[in-house]
């Protein structure tokens, strides 16, 4: 939702349901798996995009470093996504326990 919202160029929305989205899993969760982390990659766009470049590529930053700690090189789909600044989607559905 956040993406088709950024999309249709309601940036301030898509940030909002962005950051709910990420407090939500992270208080669930607790840390945000690397198989999330494409939310904090795709909230660093939506500001990209509202003129916060220096923020944008600060979370960009620390995201990919965050990714590589879990030894996910460059080449992986979500790192290389988020430094050619690309949206990524994804599903938010419980997994079976």
């Amino acid at each position: 939702m956040a993406n088709c919202l950024h999309d249709r160029g309601e940036l301030s929305a898509a940030e909002d349901l962005q950051r709910d989205t990420i407090a939500r899993l992270r208080a669930i969760l607790g840390r945000l798996p690397s198989r999330h982390a494409h939310r904090s990659g795709n909230l660093a766009i939506v500001m990209r995009a509202m003129g916060r470049e220096e923020d944008a590529v600060l979370l960009q930053r620390q995201i990919a470093d965050a990714l590589a700690r879990r030894s996910l090189d460059e080449s992986h789909p979500s790192i290389v996504a988020l430094l050619n600044w690309t949206l990524v989607d994804g599903e938010l559905e419980p997994q079976p326990t």
